[in-house]
């Protein structure tokens, strides 16, 4: 397991890609404290995970169609979730320093995503219906709503 490389091994890397890993682990928190011990000073994170404000993890919650998956954002092995505001959260109580985020696109959503934006050099905001819950959608957040992964870099500052 990830804990287990994090504890027994003592090298430094400058460095260090967690491409879906922190979803499936029971403590995130000391995973991203351990790492920390092992990125070199100005050591670069990578992190993906899945984007819990993703339209289809927000659509599937609202009506109660929590099921999980053999893969994808509802993989059954998924323990824990994040948001693109809770992950920074994360890596900076850590002590890590966020240099740059974005997301991988879910690419089920093009097609509303593509009028959304199209709509929004128009107005600042477009109301989306989604069931019966309406989302408040602007140029801050749009690509967090049609983002199926959070990509994030973040800095070991020592």
């Amino acid at each position: 397991s990830v804990e287990d490389f994090l504890q027994k091994d003592k090298r430094f890397f400058d460095l260090i890609l967690m491409s879906d890993v922190l979803e499936h682990v029971y403590n995130p928190w000391q995973v991203l404290n351990e790492t920390k011990n092992h990125l070199s000073q100005n050591g670069i994170l990578c992190i993906s995970i899945p984007n819990i404000e993703n339209l289809n993890f927000i659509k599937s919650i609202n009506e109660g169609d929590f099921y999980y998956t053999e893969t994808g954002l509802m993989d059954e092995t998924h323990i824990r979730f994040f948001s693109l505001k809770s992950i920074i959260y994360y890596l900076e109580l850590s002590g890590y320093v966020v240099k740059n985020t974005s997301f991988r696109p879910d690419n089920s959503l093009s097609n509303i995503k593509e009028q959304v934006i199209k709509n929004l050099t128009e107005k600042n905001s477009v109301k989306l219906n989604i069931g019966n819950l309406s989302i408040e959608i602007n140029s801050r957040n749009v690509h967090q709503k049609f983002g199926q992964q959070i990509l994030i870099c973040a800095e070991n500052v020592k």
